[in-house]
């Protein structure tokens, strides 16, 4: 028995339901690859999303930790003395930056450095502070220093003005006096006696004595005093001599060398001559240029 034949029409759908189906196919290969394809892709931006975010917020946490690092040192410069803590804490800053410079950087590592970043800043607000109050302070120290450096220079002043002082009050309490100068003109006769007298044309010359009066605080020693008779016309008598002295030179009619010995001294000098005219005498004693006493006689 035959079987029965296929009409042309049946043939025409089958092979159209089978071109059909090998569109499908394809068409399904097609999207399924192109899906997968658009998967990848996407995967792949969001990766370069992150990595790009990674480097932003490393580079953002490198910023943070060079001004750190310029605010630790601006404060190292305004200090003279800095704590060992405050340098170890700068230290630790550009560890931070020596390490993060040389990792990659994952999400996981930057939140870590992004906290110790965090505790830096901390610390160094508190470093700030801390540092504030030491400078006000030693702006307190500073006045309190210069009012005391004024004080010690006024006292030291005083000090120098009260030695001086003392000094002068020492040298003039360890000065020599004298006093008493006395002065008598005498006739010398051929015997060998002296006759007072108040006439000039029979003066043969004049005696001139004084004390030195005797101080506990004086030292002894050896002291020329000078003698100076001016007659009248303001003319100095004897064997004129002239001393040079700090302040000023000085005429004088003779000198008497005297050595004291703490003891009180009785000084007695003569000036000889025959030349002595009527008015009155002036008789100075000089201790080097200063006058330590005086006195005067009359000739008629």
């Amino acid at each position: 028995m035959k079987a029965p034949r296929k009409s042309p029409r049946s043939k025409i759908v089958l092979v159209s339901v089978s071109i059909l189906t090998l569109l499908s196919s394809g068409i399904l290969y097609y999207i399924n690859r192109e899906e997968n394809k658009s998967v990848r892709i996407t995967a792949t931006a969001s990766d370069q999303k992150k990595i790009n975010k990674n480097e932003l917020e490393k580079m953002a946490i490198l910023n943070e930790l060079n001004g750190l690092k310029k605010s630790y040192d601006a404060i190292i410069l305004e200090n003279k003395t800095i704590s060992i803590e405050f340098l170890q804490e700068r230290d630790k800053v550009m560890e931070l930056m020596a390490d993060l410079e040389s990792v990659k950087g994952d999400q996981n590592t930057l939140i870590t450095y992004r906290n110790q970043v965090n505790s830096l800043h901390d610390k160094l607000k508190k470093v700030a502070v801390e540092n504030e109050q030491l400078k006000k302070q030693n702006t307190i120290i500073k006045k309190q220093r210069d009012i005391a450096e004024v004080v010690l220079k006024e006292s030291q002043k005083q000090s120098e003005i009260l030695k001086q002082d003392l000094v002068n009050t020492v040298e003039k309490s360890s000065k020599l006096s004298v006093s008493g100068t006395t002065v008598i003109a005498y006739k010398l006769k051929t015997s060998g006696e002296l006759t007072i007298t108040d006439r000039a044309n029979k003066v043969d010359g004049i005696n001139i004595s004084f004390v030195i009066t005797k101080n506990e605080m004086a030292k002894p020693i050896d002291k020329v005093y000078y003698i100076q008779v001016v007659n009248s016309e303001n003319t100095v008598l004897g064997d004129i001599n002239e001393g040079v002295h700090q302040y000023k030179s000085l005429t004088y009619s003779l000198a008497s060398n005297v050595s004291y010995q703490k003891k009180t001294i009785h000084v007695s000098e003569n000036l000889l001559g025959n030349k002595f005219s009527k008015g009155t005498y002036y008789v100075n004693v000089y201790d080097k240029e200063e006058l330590v006493d005086e006195s005067y006689f009359i000739l008629k």
